[in-house]
């Protein structure tokens, strides 16, 4: 069986599309720090158990020291920066508003992608980056 990108990539659409909906819910209620505090500690927990128990700790040793800074820096901008003001998004705004605005973070992949690693940038792939900063103005308004 071979696996398919656009069953992984709709798997994700579901998923980051469902988890608002349960962060929304649940900054009605808490303050972001202690959401973002929950949700890594579950996420590292779970993370743990899995490397451990899958045979792979082993791997961990074996990274060197500036792939590991690479991690740690997406890590700390993903995963601790960006939901961090993104939990505070949806806890002041509308899901409707907060989420088209955040999932168009690719636009900042693009121009990195560019100017980091010399990658070209196609006519379709500037006309899909092009659309999606007219809907952040139309979403905006």
């Amino acid at each position: 069986m071979r696996t398919s990108p656009f069953v992984f990539a709709l798997a994700t659409m579901i998923c980051w599309g469902a988890a608002p909906l349960f962060a929304k819910g649940a900054m009605l209620r808490i303050d972001p720090w202690i959401g973002l505090a929950m949700r890594s500690f579950i996420i590292g927990l779970i993370m743990v158990i899995w490397v451990a128990v899958s045979g792979h700790i082993h791997q961990l040793f074996r990274v060197e020291l500036s792939t590991w800074g690479l991690i740690c820096s997406e890590g700390i901008l993903a995963a601790l920066v960006g939901h961090l003001t993104y939990f505070y998004a949806i806890k002041y705004g509308t899901i409707s508003r907060v989420i088209p605005i955040a999932s168009a973070f690719p636009l900042v992949a693009l121009l990195g992608g560019m100017l980091l690693f010399s990658e070209r940038i196609s006519w379709e792939r500037l006309v899909g980056a092009i659309m999606i900063i007219v809907g952040i103005i139309v979403i905006r308004g």
